[in-house]
């Protein structure tokens, strides 16, 4: 299967919670970051960080699996 785009990401937002997984490919290997973070100011902007080189980020609004 050929990779689209190496760097990106899926967010998906609730009232209480937002759901990241973010994947990066380097050199054919990929890694992937899961996390769960509670809706306040704080815990989001954590997220900077792995996001920073991604070049993609989608949103899923109900029963969507990245």
């Amino acid at each position: 299967m050929e990779v689209l785009y190496p760097h990106c990401a899926g967010l998906d937002a609730h009232k209480d919670s937002v759901v990241a997984c973010v994947r990066h490919m380097v050199d054919g290997k990929i890694t992937t970051l899961v996390k769960t973070f509670r809706t306040t100011t704080q815990e989001p902007m954590s997220l900077r960080s792995p996001l920073s080189e991604t070049t993609r980020v989608g949103r899923c609004r109900s029963g969507c699996s990245v």
